[in-house]
């Protein structure tokens, strides 16, 4: 993958220009919609450049989603990231990034959100599934794929997200 740099204007010259900026890294994609410019080239025509409430919940579900997704793969890191109208990021497994790209073009330029959803909805995990009362036993390559020192790490730090907690004789309550 490679990095690149796609503009949202007619103009790519103009410092206006709203941009998507795709970086690769070890185990993800950052996708980031750059509309710094954009968004002082408005405040300063006095018009409002904030992110409609539909499409900053669209993102952040999307991107809820996509970190649980990469953590869930594997990765042991964090991930940093801003809220704002200035820059909108997503971090996504490498498959993903050209329909987080079209996701984000989408809901920039013609404001429709469906495409982050659909994002959302194909990167959901079934963690509530996964930690539902009751004795169970997940197969891997059934329920899941990731690795099993991976996907336990990751259930552990969901379940203690969610306040479940390990009783004396190893199992969560």
């Amino acid at each position: 993958m490679t990095e690149r740099t796609t503009y949202l204007d007619r103009d790519p010259s103009d410092w206006r220009s709203r941009k998507i900026h795709v970086r690769a890294s070890r185990w993800y994609a950052t996708i980031v919609l750059d509309r710094d410019s954009y968004v002082d080239a408005a405040t300063s025509l006095a018009h409002d450049s904030e992110l409609p409430d539909a499409y900053a919940k669209a993102v952040d579900t999307a991107r809820d989603a996509s970190i649980d997704r990469i953590w869930y793969d594997g990765y042991p890191g964090s991930f940093w990231y801003g809220h704002g109208s200035r820059y909108v990021t997503l971090f996504v497994p490498f498959r993903h990034a050209e329909a987080a790209v079209e996701a984000l073009r989408g809901a920039e330029l013609d404001h429709d959100y469906s495409k982050l959803h659909a994002l959302a909805d194909r990167l959901a995990l079934p963690i509530d599934d996964w930690l539902a009362p009751g004795e169970r036993e997940l197969i891997r390559g059934v329920d899941f794929d990731a690795p099993p020192r991976a996907f336990l790490r990751f259930l552990r730090g969901k379940a203690k997200a969610c306040g479940l907690r390990r009783t004396t004789c190893g199992r969560t309550c």
